[in-house]
């Protein structure tokens, strides 16, 4: 699989360019491919039936239905709160539900 076959995309930078935070599946999580040329250090799994991947990164998941419904708002908060720690560390994070549906439905 080549880097042009995930749909990992980049939402969010510092200030001085360097990437903060990608959306994508969980087939972009899984592949090393991905995470090591993106240098991804923290993931936000946010499905209920994924699990994580990498021994070599930092996660959180949150336990979400992945379906446009699903009210996610009162996850809100666990969710900044790692995303607060990872900018906080200057690291970078893919955030990634199943289907790519929970997390574009806000």
């Amino acid at each position: 699989m080549n880097l042009d076959e995930f749909d990992a995309c980049l939402i969010y930078s510092y200030d001085d360019g360097t990437p903060f935070m990608y959306l994508g599946s969980c087939g972009d999580a899984k592949h090393s491919k991905l995470t090591d040329k993106y240098k991804i250090t923290h993931v936000l799994n946010v499905t209920e039936e994924i699990d994580n991947f990498h021994n070599d990164i930092v996660y959180k998941k949150i336990e979400i239905e992945d379906n446009p419904r699903t009210d996610i708002q009162n996850h809100f908060q666990d969710a900044h709160s790692f995303l607060k720690q990872v900018y906080d560390s200057k690291a970078t994070v893919l955030v990634h539900c199943q289907a790519g549906t929970t997390i574009f439905s806000v």
